[in-house]
């Protein structure tokens, strides 16, 4: 495009350069159908220029350093942690387009918009930084990004994950098992110790959490925020059994979740005698004594959040 400059010869106005993305697709996320096509097109039409790859792709970890101005990670919970665990090193930004159940860690990073409107904003998005929590454990050295818990949570969602129940069904049905759960569970012993504190307590329910909703979207630690530097730290002692199945009735209704809570820059649980899971991946109960060590990485990942920052 050419426009006449005062008094002179016509000049040439430069056009503004497309947004160069790597868009990684897991196709299977949430009941959200949108194709690996429409969101090409979505993007497309914004002025980004996509290349694809699916989230299976064995070049994943490799294509993730690739020279670009974002990684669009288009997928539920389980695909961004996923693709975030395999970060190594700087990257570009990598932003969200959440297509899964909860969607709990984009909610968490202000991502909820509907996905044209999130594509629209993405010229106009603002970075943020993002905390990876460090565990080392029965399961070896594993990143997380929700959280890292044993006994309730763990009990209950392992077969809800393990039964490959339809997406739309997950959180209802998430819902109703850790209320069943809460029936009959029995408390676990456990030694806790959070920057130089330390304790035993008998707990319901014990997680390390990096975001306010946990699971079937529970808020479980309302003050939790992805980039604030801490672990957040949620307990359900067992006198509050009763009050935890109240509020499971309705954990939208405004109520805080009846949970005791903390924060620490790092963590240590010795437990036994009740299954854990490090975010979606869930362990089954260990009769043994097990000690696991949690801490962050602080600002590792640069997140885009698409729209402009509002004050």
């Amino acid at each position: 495009m050419h426009v006449a400059a005062p008094d002179g010869p016509s000049i040439p106005r430069s056009e503004p350069s497309p947004v160069k993305v790597l868009l990684l697709h897991n196709p299977t996320a949430g009941s959200d159908q949108t194709s690996t096509e429409e969101l090409i097109g979505l993007l497309d039409h914004v002025g980004c220029k996509v290349e694809y790859l699916p989230t299976d792709h064995p070049e994943l970890p490799h294509r993730l350093s690739d020279p670009v101005d974002a990684l669009v990670i288009a997928g539920g919970d389980g695909t961004v942690a996923k693709v975030l665990s395999q970060l190594k090193g700087e990257t570009a930004p990598v932003t969200i387009l959440p297509m899964g159940t909860a969607n709990n860690l984009a909610r968490a990073l202000g991502i909820s918009a509907p996905l044209p409107e999130l594509a629209a904003g993405l010229k106009e998005g603002h970075v943020v930084p993002l905390d990876v929590g460090m565990t080392e454990g029965p399961w070896g050295e594993q990143r997380f990004f929700e959280s890292v818990g044993f006994g309730a949570l763990a009990l209950a969602l392992g077969p809800v994950n393990r039964s490959k129940v339809p997406s739309e069904e997950k959180i209802p049905q998430g819902r109703h098992a850790m209320r069943q759960v809460f029936h009959d569970i029995r408390p676990a012993r456990l030694r806790i110790r959070l920057d130089d504190r330390e304790w035993e307590d008998e707990l319901l329910m014990l997680e390390l959490a990096k975001i306010p909703a946990l699971g079937p979207r529970l808020c479980l630690s309302p003050a939790a925020d992805p980039g604030d530097g801490f672990i957040h730290v949620a307990m359900l002692p067992t006198d509050r059994r009763e009050a935890m199945m109240d509020w499971l009735d309705d954990p939208e209704c405004g109520v805080a979740a009846p949970m005791i809570t903390h924060r620490a820059r790092q963590a240590e649980v010795t437990w036994s005698g009740t299954p854990s899971h490090l975010d979606d991946f869930f362990h089954e109960t260990e009769s043994r004594a097990c000690t696991m060590r949690a801490w962050l990485e602080p600002a590792a990942v640069k997140v885009l959040v698409p729209g402009k920052q509002t004050a």
